[in-house]
């Protein structure tokens, strides 16, 4: 989204954010939930093994295994969707804090030679 694409109206604008918030408040609370999800099937996958140990059942390995793939997909789903979020906010670059110094300052470069790697460093003379 780009400043031109922006409508000028306030209204509109303040409609905008709204919806923004709203959907982000819905993708939070989605989060919320499958990160609950999550922790109770690690509770119960805790007590199966429990239970587990204390007889032996096949019937108890197959529910603890389908426990265990559920959780994967679980998780593997909360990763993906925390690797794409901070792409989104990586797409929205900030201006830089300061400005860059002014070019008629004198410089030097210095390369230093790490493992048959050159670096280049440029610094300001004093």
């Amino acid at each position: 989204m780009t400043a031109d694409s922006l409508p000028d109206d306030i209204e509109a604008l303040k409609a905008l954010v709204l919806a923004q918030f709203a959907s982000l408040e819905a993708k939070n609370e989605e989060l919320r939930a499958k990160t609950f999800q999550i922790e109770q099937l690690k509770a119960q996958l805790a007590k199966l093994k429990r239970m587990q140990f204390g007889r032996s059942s096949e019937k108890l390995d197959r529910a603890i295994e389908q426990l265990e793939l559920l959780l994967e997909d679980l998780q593997e789903e909360e990763g993906q969707k925390a690797v794409e979020q901070p792409a989104l906010a990586t797409e929205e670059k900030q201006k830089p804090v300061r400005r860059p110094l002014p070019e008629y300052l004198p410089r030097e470069t210095a390369v230093h030679v790490v493992k048959s790697r050159p670096i280049v460093t440029r610094f300001r003379v004093q």
